[in-house]
């Protein structure tokens, strides 16, 4: 079964996160609130990435862009 991270609040206002293994996020939400905790946000475990922003490549192209024309042929 996948592990996933979480982040909830519990029927007090306290923040709470951590691990658990579930045999899907609607499981483990379903747990959490067993537990009287409001899941936040739950994701599984190693497949979190973040991809480059489209504007930071835009950016670094027209670096690219402009210091090749200013530059003697």
């Amino acid at each position: 079964m996948p592990v996933f991270t979480f982040s909830g609040k519990t029927a007090s206002g306290e923040k709470v996160q951590g691990e658990r293994v579930a045999s899907t996020k609607d499981g483990l939400a379903s747990q959490l609130r067993k537990e009287r905790i409001t899941p936040g946000s739950i994701r599984e475990k190693g497949k979190e990435f973040s991809l480059p922003t489209l504007a930071a490549a835009r950016s670094r192209s027209k670096k690219l862009r402009y210091s090749s024309a200013s530059s003697p042929s």
